[in-house]
Order: C-alpha cells, then sequence, then structure tokens
C-alpha cells in the first residue's frame, strides 16, 4: 500500500510540474506533452488507478492493479481483450505485483503464485509457492526465473539488502548471484512515514542469457552475470559527476506539493511524514537493453531546465551516443517500475487525465528520434 501511496505522490507532482520551457517557464502538463511528447492514444475505458503499463510489439497492456484486470489495447488505443479479476483461483489475481510479457506469453506476478497466460489471454497454468510473497519481482528467464528478495539481515545495524538469484521453473531456489547492500532510509521515529525523493537505482534486466545488474549506490555501476552459472562476466563501472541535490531543487519539490494539495493539505503532509532528500542525485534514473545497446537516463541536473540526459552504450559500456530530452519532473515517472515501459526504442508513459477519472492518457517518447534528429 505505501508503494502504491508512493506512485500516486509521485504521478501527481509530474502533473502539476512537468518541466520548463527553455526560457525557465513553468510548463502546464497539455503543453509539455503536446511540444515534447506524442501522445498514442486517450481511452475512456473503466481502468482504476494505480495502472502498471507493459507495452510489446504492437500491444499495450494496461493492468488495472486496483480491479485485478489485464486490458490489452493496439495502438490505436482500441480494446482488444481483458481477462481476470480479484480472488484466488487459477484465472484470478489477489494483487498484481508485475506483469511482464516475454516471447508469447504474459507473466502476471501476484503475492503467492505467478500466472502464465498467452498473448490472448487465454489461461495456460499458475505457479504457486509459498515463497513467492519473500520476492519483490520475478523476471522470466531461459529455463529458469530470477527472483529478486529483499534480506533483513543488517536491518539492525542500518543495512537493507536486495539478494538476486536463481530459481527453477517451479520457484525453487538454486542459487543467489549477487547481494546489494546499502543504507536505509533514515527512520526519524514517530508515526511519520519516511519519503523518499530521488531513488538509487537497484534494478536487474535479463538481456539473452545474462543478467545485468544496475546499482547506483555503487556510482554509475553495472554487474552482469551467467543467468546459467550466477558467475559475474564483467562490470560496467564508469565515472560520473557526483552532484549535490540544492536547496533550489529541494524547493521546487516543495513548492509542488503545496501547489498541488493548498495550504491545508501540505501543511497534513508535513505533519504526516518525512520528506527526505539524499545528499547527491544518484548517477541514473533507469536503464533499459534493447538490440544488443543499454540505454542509461540521468536525472536532470539543477539549471538544466527539466532537461535530463540519455546515455546509449554497446554491451560492454562503452559510450555510442548522448543526447538531451526534456523530461522535467517525469523523471519521477522513470523511477517507478509500473509507470513506464521501454519498447523499441521509445518510453512509454501512463496517468489518468486530472479532470476525468475515466480517461486514460499513453503517450511516448522517442529516444531513437532525439538521437537522430540532434535534439
Amino acid at each position: 500500500m505505501q508503494l502504491f501511496k508512493r506512485l500516486i505522490a509521485a504521478m501527481v507532482i509530474s502533473m502539476i510540474i512537468p518541466g520548463l520551457s527553455i526560457q525557465g517557464k513553468e510548463l502546464s502538463k497539455e503543453v509539455f506533452l503536446k511540444n515534447y511528447f506524442k501522445t498514442l492514444f486517450k481511452t475512456d475505458e473503466v481502468i482504476a488507478f494505480p495502472i502498471m503499463i507493459r507495452v510489446s510489439g504492437s500491444s499495450v497492456y494496461l493492468a488495472d492493479i486496483k480491479q485485478c484486470k489485464i486490458n490489452r489495447f493496439n495502438k490505436d488505443g482500441k480494446l482488444l481483450m481483458s481477462f481476470g479479476s480479484q480472488g484466488s483461483g487459477p484465472k484470478e489475481f489477489d494483487d498484481i505485483r508485475d506483469l511482464a510479457i516475454v516471447d508469447n506469453s504474459i507473466y502476471v506476478t501476484c503475492m503467492s503464485k505467478i500466472s502464465i497466460f498467452t498473448r490472448d489471454g487465454k489461461f495456460i497454468k499458475e505457479i504457486r509457492s509459498n515463497m513467492a510473497d519473500t520476492y519483490l519481482s520475478f523476471i522470466p528467464a531461459k529455463d529458469c526465473f530470477i527472483g529478486m528478495r529483499r534480506d533483513f539481515k543488517g536491518f539492525e545495524k542500518g543495512i537493507d539488502s536486495y539478494i538476486f538469484g536463481i530459481l527453477t521453473p517451479g520457484l525453487k531456489k538454486t542459487k543467489d548471484i549477487v547481494k546489494i547492500d546499502f543504507k536505509r532510509t533514515p527512520n526519524f521515529g514517530g508515526k511519520k512515514e519516511n519519503w523518499l525523493m530521488f531513488h538509487n537505482c537497484r534494478k536487474g534486466v535479463v538481456y539473452k542469457d545474462r543478467l545485468y545488474v544496475g546499482c547506483t549506490d555503487k556510482g554509475f555501476y553495472i554487474g552482469v552475470y551467467d543467468i546459467r552459472t550466477g558467475k559475474m562476466q564483467y562490470e560496467i563501472d564508469k565515472e560520473y559527476d557526483k552532484i549535490p541535490i540544492t536547496s533550489v531543487l529541494k524547493d521546487r519539490v516543495m513548492t509542488s506539493l503545496k501547489s498541488m494539495h493548498g495550504e491545508e493539505g501540505y501543511k497534513k503532509i508535513l505533519n504526516t511524514r518525512n520528506i527526505i532528500f539524499p545528499d547527491y542525485l544518484p548517477a541514473f534514473v533507469n536503464f533499459f537493453i534493447e538490440n544488443d545497446k543499454i540505454y542509461i537516463f540521468e536525472f536532470p541536473k539543477p539549471g538544466s531546465q527539466g532537461m535530463s540526459d540519455v546515455l546509449i552504450l554497446d554491451m560492454k559500456g562503452n559510450l555510442l551516443k548522448r543526447s538531451k530530452f526534456l523530461v522535467g519532473s517525469l523523471f519521477f515517472s522513470l523511477e517507478s517500475p509500473k509507470s513506464h515501459s521501454f519498447n523499441e526504442s521509445k518510453v512509454y508513459f501512463v496517468f489518468p487525465d486530472q479532470k476525468e477519472d475515466d480517461i486514460i492518457d499513453v503517450f511516448y517518447i522517442d529516444i531513437a528520434g532525439i538521437v537522430r534528429d540532434g535534439y
């Protein structure tokens, strides 16, 4: 539930202060999207928020997390099919934690199982495991799954840990690959919820026969492992500018909260949440792999007027191209694994229209087009 709250807050911040013009003027959501992004489609299908988006080929999948339903659209916005409902049966979901489309199958991860469907929504099978609720995500791989779970052994010392490991097709653990240790978000005590801005990237991507684990706690870092043996193949460890988070940037985020919630709502937030900023911007927000290239998305730097860098690397980490695009506060959406999808060099975003809750906008930015046009 706390994850949903953070996602909702991040999305609303994006809507309030999406970006700046080149002249430094605040842009409305409508102007920002019209000038810098392309609208794929709008739909008035009843889909509850929060929403998870995945794009694969010519299809757009929107997971209705509240109603536990998967909706498949074409890129013109026509609803092709829906399946799923809330429950614990073979074709039902108790909650939806993740959605993946791999080859010709759809994988829906819930608290206690993984359900597998064809791309047309026909039920294939479910994999139940009493270990499933200890894992944050499962990544389908060839003849196995890569799971990421949380480890609490260092909790009393202020250390949190994520562990990536290899699991059998039946979700039984075979071998841990890598453990990421990091300092927990400080706990100020009381009943306030800690709300961290500018998250470090801790993410695993399976590409071909390898697992790529990005960890900005280590800097500009991606470790590469063989998914059959779990052995490290090589590391991508690049130098980067360590940018302090300025008071100006902090003030802009806080001002957006006040604009969104009003004076009373803003006071309530301060009374119930600890707004925490790290000392420095992480090396990057997120990364994706496609067509033997690694796409790295950096945070917008202070004074950049909402401009952010995208780096295209070869599989060894050598820089091929660098360009800029106006992401504004949509980097919050890039931090969330649910509210964006990368496919065919495009990043797709989704959030509901603020005037009518049943209107869903799906829009994207074409990274290949940015690089080609020298944006």
